[in-house]
């Protein structure tokens, strides 16, 4: 796993949906380079409702690579969280601020 990083820039299509198990965080962020990727790590300090921090780090496959400083957009890799009584909401912090995400429940069809 990488190690830690700076904040994402910001994130949109933030959204949060009950599973099975407890929850899963779904988003997009703004990184500063496309040798970057984003992913949500859970801020301890807080314990309910949770709080999570969008952190960008370099991409695996790109160190050693030159990249054009530019800002991208990059899609996050989904983070299921276990939880026998998932949170009503979540929040979500970036540099730009920080978001209230709720937690729906995903309609059975």
């Amino acid at each position: 796993m990488p190690a830690e990083g700076p904040l994402a820039l910001e994130a949109r299509d933030l959204r949060g949906t009950r599973t099975a198990h407890g929850y899963r965080l779904t988003a997009e962020a703004l990184v500063n380079d496309p040798c970057m990727a984003a992913r949500f790590t859970r801020f301890l300090g807080t314990i309910f409702p949770p709080y999570f921090n969008v952190v960008q780090f370099r991409r695996p496959d790109m160190m050693g690579k030159l990249c054009i400083q530019r800002l991208a957009w990059v899609t996050m890799p989904p983070l299921d969280v276990a939880s026998a009584a998932p949170p009503r909401y979540v929040t979500v912090r970036t540099k730009k601020g920080s978001a209230r995400v709720p937690i729906l429940a995903v309609p059975l069809h």
